[in-house]
């Protein structure tokens, strides 16, 4: 009866060790497996990081550079890298701070997922900011070819002029004028695109724009004008002045009205 009992003690124990190492082995197991998830946020953070640093540093020494609203553009990015940058960097603190225990296996898994979903939120938020970066530094090199393209407009539209009152024999001084003062005006989108305010220029560059255009349709009239005026004369070449028709003379007066 005595040796029954002890071995069924015996048995009894064997079961309790092997029942303790099975849940020793299994937390082990879990132990490690949350280690590794741990480990592999952290390298997510450093990986964010890495790749804050770069647009943070650009966008900081644009907007050192930069003035008006462009400035305030690139104030608005920097920010943006900036709280990424440190939220990133306190996020990895508290994972530094985190040790796979026993006693600390509950609380790091109800800490990991929220660290998980706040990771991917920055990720988002870094990719956004930086299509903007980019967006933007596209626009500022869009702009700078517009404004070469003003240029090379306005110095037509000057040659057609001088062209054309040469021909005339008239000043075409209402023209004139608004050339001089469409090239006022690209000096100023000059100056800002040298200033880096790319914003305020190419709120400038769409008022020149049309402004360019109208006066490039006036000159397209006149050339119209002048034209007509070659087909009328041909047809009244050989007549008397005082024997031309009304409308001869209101389309003389019609081209003078221009020509000035």
């Amino acid at each position: 009866m005595l040796v029954m009992f002890i071995q069924i003690v015996v048995t009894l124990v064997v079961f309790a060790v092997i029942i303790l190492f099975i849940r020793h082995s299994l937390q082990n197991k879990r132990n490690r497996y949350l280690e590794q998830e741990v480990e592999e946020v952290s390298k997510k953070h450093d990986k964010l990081l890495a790749e804050v640093l770069q647009p943070y540093h650009d966008s900081s020494d644009k907007l050192k550079l930069s003035r008006g609203k462009t400035k305030e553009r690139y104030e608005e990015l920097s920010e943006g890298f900036f709280s990424i940058l440190h939220n990133a960097k306190e996020a990895q603190q508290n994972l530094d701070g985190l040790r796979v225990t026993r006693a600390s296996y509950g609380s790091v898994i109800a800490v990991l997922p929220r660290a998980k979903s706040q990771l991917e939120e920055e990720f988002e938020k870094l990719h956004k900011l930086k299509q903007e970066l980019e967006d933007f530094d596209q626009e500022d090199t869009h702009i700078a070819s517009l404004e070469k393209e003003e240029t090379a407009n306005i110095a037509n539209i000057e040659k057609q002029l001088h062209s054309l009152a040469n021909k005339m024999e008239y000043p075409l001084t209402n023209l004139v004028q608004k050339t001089k003062y469409l090239k006022r005006e690209l000096e100023e989108i000059s100056s800002q695109i040298e200033q880096l305010d790319s914003m305020s220029a190419k709120k400038d560059l769409e008022h020149l724009q049309n402004d360019r255009i109208e006066l490039e349709d006036r000159i397209n009239r006149l050339h119209t004008l002048l034209r007509e005026q070659r087909d009328i004369d041909s047809q009244f070449e050989f007549k008397e002045k005082s024997s031309l028709p009304d409308s001869y003379e209101r389309f003389t007066l019609a081209l003078k009205a221009w020509r000035s």
